[in-house]
This record gives structure tokens, C-alpha cells and sequence, in this order.
């Protein structure tokens, strides 16, 4: 290759690592990160591992194995030390050194400049849950390093097992087992490659440090039985794919899982194509594409490991079977999809800035409420959305106990959260059986028809929010709302005088056409309707009041 040749291809290398160093710089979006939070700062407070929930009032004193225990001190440590802009930043350093080892294992593979920034700009593509602040963010980078030397021994280019090196991974399972249960995934790898050469040198010694392995798993602080977890888990994905997004099936007309099915095709066609042309295909790389890509299609959740896999597998195929000048043309097409395919799906996050936590995923201003009215609210039996409950569980401490988060004790509750807004009935018979008190739920754009009679006797029809029939003004007071979310309580549950000082009776957010009405019929007083505005408004964001209050202007000038 040219000098010309060489500078473009490095000048294309560079493209794809800034386009992938955009995507790190994105802020955390994942709200589970706070209820790891909150078990951390439990085992800080009283120095033990959590064994019992404590964060719930549904599933209050239920025995609770925290088999992430050690990433969540990491993330708390960091937390104390600088926010979730210091998270953020912790985010980039791991999700990048997962990019980096990819980097590094592509050399392994013999893949040029271009091609390693195009791997690893493609893997942050098909895996977008892999860039944010998971503890899966430590089984990425491990899978990634553990990849690379079972590739260089392989390849026959790393030394035979020796003692140092199975008490290092023994080490690293140690490790890795209390960091997350991604773990599984190393003990297939060693499984697969260690088979493989047991097979071609016809003894088990390859097989060694799967035994290491899987005894080093065994140290952590709930012993062998926690190991139950991720079974249990497992075999509930059948039902949790029903309910949550991310493990569903990969759905071809989705277009960000675009980058995941063009890997997906090329990993499958370059394998096949390295099998024709040169008659041999590592059965290592053929076990891993097959597994994984089966579980990733069925599992969306699970596609970073297909890519960590896939990515690599193709830059190896490519460079066995392929001539310079197709493989060439081949990497410049996919960097160029890669590079147009970033901006066109991330350009406007990208403008909407970086760093830091984005809040659009929890409701920041209704748990300031919630916190400032933490005494009324001590003890009540509060419900809240499936991926609210981490946040609040974190603001509130245990102080207002939540009804679900995002940890698997509560995968039980699925069935009946997602079945009760079928119908008023059917949801207030839910709230009841729960014995709810208070309840946070998304605002949503949600009406139904209903028909009004004038005192004249002119009949009209008006779109009423969902929550008029959900939460009847009879039972329920509104008591807090903005544009995220709506807090009501039972009138029995809290005092009358506390629910008269901040109910919301008429201005009441998506039935403002009903408010109007009431005041125009004599149903409800303005002087009532303007006290309600200009309490709202007191607390709300500045644009927002200035809107409140000229609807009321217009509803005062109204005949």
C-alpha cells in the first residue's frame, strides 16, 4: 500500500473513532442505575451485603441475592466522589476500554487501521445498550480480553497453560462472578475454545481452565446458591420479553437494530465465504456466531455479546479469504454506512449536548415533591411505573416505599402491572388489591369521548385524560402534576386539610377544555380555578407558567 493509500485509510480510521467517541460522549440514560445506587449506599451504611428487600413495600423482608454487589460500590464510590457527571465519566473509561481491547483483538486478527475503527464503531452501533452504565459494562470488557487470548492461543501465537496463568483466571472469574453475572458468557468461551482443543489434540488439558473457572465463580458472599438467580432469570425471559423492550425479539423494521442485521448477514456470509474459498472455518468462530446470534434475535438485550463476537469473526474471515483489493473495498462500504448511519440516528442527540444523566427517563420534578412531602408520604403503599421505581427508591430511601423497580424479585408483578389499564375496573381493582395509597403515574396522551349536557341542554362531547376514569375524583386527589407525571392519593389515606392545600380539583393537566367549562356553567368558581393556576404555576418552569396563566387570562375573557 501507497503512502497516499496508507494516509486515507488512517484519515478513515479517524472518522470512525470520532464517530464512536460521539457516541460515548452521550449522557447515562439507564435509570436502573439508581437502584444499584441504593443497594450500595445500604452496604455502606451498614457494612453487610443486602440478603432482604428493604426498598419495597411489595416485596418487603423477601430474600434478595445482590450478585452485582461489587460493581455497585465501584459506581457509588464514584458517585461520592463527583455525581453522575463523575458516572458519566466512568461510562466513557469502560465502554471505551471495551473499545479498545476490540481494537486490540482485531489486530490479533489481522484487521488493517480502517478495519479495527470500523469494528469497533460497528459494535457500538448493534449494542447501544452497552453505552450506558451498566455493571455489564465490566463483562465487555472481560469478554473482549478473554476473546483475544483464546484467539492468540488458537492461533497457537500464546504460551501452553501454565500455574500463573490459571490462578489469573481464576483471579478473573473471582472478579468478574461478583461484578456481574455476564460472567456465564466467559465460562462458555472457555468451554467452546477448550473443547475445540481438546478435540484436535486428543487430551482434556485445554479443558483446565474451565475447571479453574467455574470453581473460581464459587467465591462470592452468598455462596453457590446465587447462582439461582440467573437461572431464574433466564427461564423467565420467555415472559419478560413480553413486557420489556429490551428483551424482545430483534424486529426487522426497526431502525436503529439496522447495523444489528447487516453484522448479523455479513458474520454468517463471511464465514461461509472463508469456508468455500480456503476449505476450513474454526469451529470456535461457527459455535460462537451460532449461539449468540440465536440468542440476540431472540433477546435484543443480549446483542452486545453477538457484536463482541461477530465483529471480529468477520475481520478474520475477511482477511483469510478475501484479496486485498475486495477487502479493501469491502471495509471502506461499511465505514461509510457505519459513518452515515451515526449521524443520521444520533445527529441530534449529539446536538442535544453531552455528559451527565439525561432525566428524560424519571420523574426529577415530581420526586422533589414527593421528597419535600416526604412526612405525609412516610409509610404510604405508593405504585409507580416498572422504570420509575429505581429513581424514586433512591430519592425517597426507603423512606416512601416503592412498589416495583428494575431488579428480578418483582418479575412476578409483570403480568398484573401490564393487564390492570385494561379497563377502570380492572386497574382500580388492582390498586385496591395492592392497597394502594399514593400513586406516581406517566402523564400520557390517553382520551376518551365523553358526552356533556349544558344547563341549556345543548349536548357536547369532550376528550377527557385517561386518569378521569382511572382515578375517580371521588377516591383520588390530584395532588402534584407537570409534564412527565401526575401524583394522586387516596382521600382516606391523608388528611383532609394537607389533600385541601394541594389538590388540583379543576386545573388539572389535559382536561383543560373541562375546566373552562366548568367555570363557564357555574360549576366550578374562578376564584377557585385561578388560586389553582397560580399555585401550579408558582412551582413550574417559568415558559410553562407564563402559558398556565394566559389560558386563564382567556378563560377570564370568555362570555
Amino acid at each position: 500500500m501507497n503512502e497516499t493509500s496508507s494516509a486515507v485509510e488512517r484519515g478513515g480510521s479517524f472518522v470512525c473513532l470520532a464517530a464512536a467517541a460521539g457516541l460515548l460522549l452521550l449522557p447515562l440514560a439507564n435509570p436502573d442505575i439508581f437502584w444499584h445506587l441504593s443497594a450500595a449506599r445500604w452496604m455502606v451504611s451498614h457494612g453487610a451485603w443486602p440478603r432482604a428487600d428493604w426498598l419495597s413495600h411489595t416485596k418487603a423482608g423477601m430474600p434478595w441475592a445482590d450478585f452485582e454487589w461489587l460493581a455497585q460500590l465501584l459506581h457509588y464510590g464514584v458517585y461520592r466522589s463527583g455525581g453522575l457527571d463523575a458516572l458519566w465519566l466512568l461510562k466513557g473509561i469502560l465502554v471505551g476500554a471495551s473499545g479498545w481491547a476490540l481494537w486490540r483483538l482485531l489486530a490479533v486478527c489481522g484487521a488493517g487501521l480502517l478495519g479495527r475503527g470500523l469494528g469497533v464503531l460497528a459494535w457500538l452501533l448493534v449494542s447501544p445498550t452497552a453505552n450506558d452504565l451498566r455493571p455489564e459494562n465490566f463483562s465487555m470488557l472481560f469478554f473482549f480480553l478473554l476473546v483475544r487470548r483464546l484467539e492468540e492461543r488458537r492461533a497457537g501465537d500464546a504460551p501452553e497453560v501454565t500455574p500463573r496463568a490459571l490462578a489469573s483466571i481464576a483471579g478473573l472469574f473471582i472478579l468478574w462472578a461478583n461484578l456481574h453475572a455476564g460472567f456465564v458468557y466467559g465460562l462458555g468461551l472457555l468451554a467452546l475454545y477448550g473443547t475445540a482443543a481438546a478435540h484436535r489434540a486428543r487430551q482434556v488439558r485445554p479443558l483446565v481452565p474451565l475447571a479453574a473457572a467455574a470453581l473460581a465463580v464459587l467465591v462470592n458472599p452468598y455462596g453457590p446458591g446465587v447462582y439461582a438467580v440467573p437461572w431464574q432469570h433466564w427461564r423467565e425471559i420467555a415472559e419478560l420479553k413480553t413486557y420489556i423492550l429490551e428483551w424482545q425479539e430483534a424486529s426487522v423494521l426497526s431502525p436503529w437494530l439496522a447495523p444489528f442485521w447487516a453484522t448479523m448477514v455479513t458474520a454468517f456470509v463471511a464465514l461461509g465465504v472463508r469456508r468455500f474459498r480456503t476449505k476450513e472455518a474454526p469451529i470456535e468462530h461457527a459455535g460462537l456466531l451460532g449461539v449468540l446470534a440465536w440468542s440476540a434475535a431472540s433477546h435484543i438485550r443480549t446483542s452486545p455479546y453477538f457484536s463482541a463476537a461477530a465483529v471480529p469473526v468477520i475481520a478474520s474471515a475477511c482477511v483469510v479469504a478475501l484479496p486485498p483489493k475486495a477487502r479493501r473495498a469491502g471495509v471502506w462500504l461499511g465505514a461509510i454506512a457505519a459513518v452515515a448511519f451515526t449521524v443520521s440516528q444520533y445527529g441530534s442527540e449529539f446536538a442535544g449536548g453531552v455528559g451527565g444523566f439525561d432525566p428524560m427517563y424519571v420523574p426529577e420534578r415530581a420526586a422533589d415533591f414527593l421528597t419535600k412531602e416526604r412526612d405525609a408520604f412516610t409509610g404510604k403503599r405508593l405504585y409507580n411505573p416498572w422504570h420509575w421505581g429505581g429513581y424514586l427508591g433512591w430519592r425517597l430511601d426507603g423512606a416512601v416505599p416503592v412498589f416495583v423497580d428494575g431488579r428480578y424479585i418483582f418479575h412476578d408483578l409483570l403480568k398484573g402491572i401490564y393487564a390492570a389499564p385494561n379497563s377502570a375496573q380492572a386497574y382500580g381493582a388492582f390498586l385496591s388489591s395492592h392497597r394502594i395509597e399514593a400513586s406516581i403515574i406517566q402523564r400520557q396522551p390517553q382520551f376518551t369521548a365523553m358526552p356533556v349536557t349544558l344547563k341549556s341542554g345543548e349536548e357536547r362531547q369532550l376528550l377527557r385524560p385517561f386518569y378521569v376514569f382511572y382515578y375517580p375524583r371521588t377516591d383520588w386527589a390530584l395532588v402534584y402534576w407537570d409534564e412527565k407525571a401526575l401524583i394522586f392519593v387516596r382521600r382516606d389515606a391523608l388528611g383532609e386539610d394537607w389533600i385541601k392545600a394541594r389538590e388540583f380539583r379543576w386545573f388539572r393537566p389535559d382536561d383543560l377544555s373541562a375546566a373552562a367549562l366548568a367555570v363557564s356553567e357555574k360549576d366550578a368558581a374562578f376564584s377557585e380555578l385561578a388560586g389553582e393556576v397560580n399555585r401550579w404555576a408558582a412551582s413550574a418552569q417559568p415558559d410553562m407558567a407564563r402559558t398556565a396563566k394566559g389560558w386563564l387570562a382567556d378563560v377570564a375573557r370568555a362570555p
